[in-house]
């Protein structure tokens, strides 16, 4: 399984955890534990995570379960007492005031939490309102709730996922998994990439050599710079512009995009997608239903009638 938050009991019911651990496999390796079905390894601790069941209740206990990774909950095992500690271990996590600065540590942002700048931390949960301005070092977010905002991402920090209407101005040099809802990026920068964007998600400007996997429903992206490439355009996305080697793998539906330069080629454009210009190398392979093509300069190629069927 291995969620937040994942744990080893032992059987004298200590918990041992660590935020800088991304699951079980690694707590056990880092402390020497005998995880051997031979050995009954059971006899000795378990894999343990505990969970929110509704992510808009993380200040209530009772909205937590406790899950028993493996087929079998030892004898030993005590519930109660074990979600008493975990609980202690949450709630000890959470921030809901002003803070000029996180560093080295696990918390979870609440109501309207205000951070300076976080360095190196582990942020499972951002909700409601709560807002960073710096995200740095090798921080990690895991889930970007509510109207949660997030001013600038640098160094090697990741975001995993953003829902709802979070908000980040600036990534740079970073990497962002996945965009679901209404959330926004306002700028993209140097070798930051996105995994994916779906429903109304969208992102303004991409700079450098960042990179787009996948674009779903609603998606649009104004600008892109440098080397971007973008895996695969759905639905409604539009892309206003793309400058030096950007690619484009797949465009479905509706999709559009204004202005191409440089040496940027499109792989596969149906339904209704357009393209205005094309200058210098740039190439198109395929191009059906009612796609267009503004003006097409340079050496630009297209290998496949683009005219309606």
């Amino acid at each position: 399984m291995c969620n937040f938050l994942s744990v080893i009991v032992l059987k004298n019911l200590d918990v041992i955890w660590d935020y800088k651990c991304s699951g079980h496999e690694e707590l056990i390796s880092k402390y020497k534990l005998n995880d051997d079905e031979a050995s009954y390894y059971l006899e000795r601790f378990c894999r343990v995570e505990f969970i929110p069941s509704n992510l808009s209740k993380l200040r209530n206990k009772d909205d937590w379960n406790l899950d028993i990774d493996g087929n079998s909950t030892p004898s030993w095992f005590d519930k109660e007492i074990i979600t008493n500690k975990l609980w202690i271990i949450i709630s000890n996590m959470f921030v809901q005031e002003e803070k000029e600065l996180l560093e080295e540590g696990c918390y979870i942002l609440l109501d309207d939490a205000k951070i300076g700048k976080i360095r190196n931390c582990a942020i499972p949960y951002m909700t409601e309102n709560s807002r960073i301005e710096t995200v740095s070092g090798n921080s990690i977010i895991s889930h970007m709730l509510g109207n949660s905002r997030i001013e600038i991402v640098s160094g090697n920090s990741r975001i995993h996922n953003m829902w709802d209407n979070s908000r980040i101005e600036t990534v740079s040099n970073s990497r962002i998994h996945n965009m679901w809802d209404n959330s926004r990026i306002k700028n993209i920068r140097d070798s930051s990439s996105i995994g994916g964007m779906l429903d109304d998600s969208e992102v303004v400007n991409i700079y450098g050599t960042s990179n787009v996997e996948d674009m779903l429903y609603n998606s649009g992206i104004e600008t892109m710079w440098g080397n971007s490439k973008i895996g695969m355009m759905c639905d409604n996305s539009k892309i206003e512009s793309m400058h030096e080697y950007s690619k484009i793998e797949a465009m479905f539906n509706n999709s559009k995009i204004e202005t191409m330069y440089d040496n940027s080629k499109i792989g596969t454009m149906h339904e209704y997608s357009k393209i205005e210009t094309m200058f210098n190398n740039s190439k198109i392979q395929i191009m059906y239903d009612d796609s267009k093509i503004g003006d097409i300069y340079d050496d630009s190629k297209i290998n496949e009638d683009c005219r309606s069927k």
